[in-house]
């Protein structure tokens, strides 16, 4: 991504004077997936409902309490811009979405507000302990994903419904369902027993 501003121009270090450590702690990345590398849990912000119908809508709590029993209670947070918000590709690497509710007939926040907002609210809630049993990763998650379509796809589940529009929808399925690591070892056995099945019956075919 491009920035629209130098990071040593001196009338950001003048407004950010008191954010010293935060703005040299900044750091600047080509795409939205490397900049989410890391976290257990993405959600991205929406002042539309229309743009979060793909994944789940949840409040601050909510996040808080889903964030808090993955494994390093890792959360990244997606804002837009002002003008367009998040496109639904960037929203395709959220697992889930948070919009903030806003007084009378305005439609948004502005972003430097939002993003407070949003940060003051999640601090507000109470720590709590770290997950003995943690949910699966974004990383663990992607790879069943892709396991999962590979299996259909060999099975020949294909024929009628496109692998492309499929996809989504098994994406948002993993993403509501709260898996724990545990479960994805336990699902990855499964698909390689499959594997060897569908293998050995093939060989058994053979002429």
């Amino acid at each position: 991504m491009e920035l629209k501003f130098d990071l040593e121009d001196k009338a950001l270090r003048q407004y950010a004077l008191h954010a010293h450590k935060q703005r040299d702690g900044l750091q600047v990345v080509s795409n939205l997936q490397t900049a989410c590398e890391g976290a257990d849990f993405i959600v991205g912000t929406s002042a539309d409902l229309r743009n979060c119908e793909s994944i789940p809508r949840l409040s601050v709590p909510d996040i808080h309490q889903r964030v808090s029993k993955t494994h390093s209670q890792s959360l990244a947070l997606v804002f837009g811009n002002e003008a367009a918000g998040l496109s639904n590709e960037e929203l395709s690497f959220c697992q889930a979405c948070l919009q903030l509710e806003m007084p009378g007939e305005f439609k948004s926040f502005n972003l430097s507000h939002a993003v407070a907002i949003t940060l003051y609210l999640l601090r507000q809630e109470p720590d709590l302990p770290p997950a003995t049993d943690p949910l699966a990763t974004p990383a663990e998650l992607a790879h069943l994903h892709a396991i999962w379509l590979d299996a259909l796809d060999k099975q020949e589940y294909f024929q009628r419904l496109h692998k492309s529009r499929f996809a989504p929808k098994l994406q948002r399925l993993l993403d509501r369902i709260e898996l724990r690591s545990r479960d994805i070892k336990g699902l990855y056995g499964m698909f390689r027993h499959f594997a060897r099945h569908d293998m050995a019956a093939k060989t058994e075919t053979k002429p």
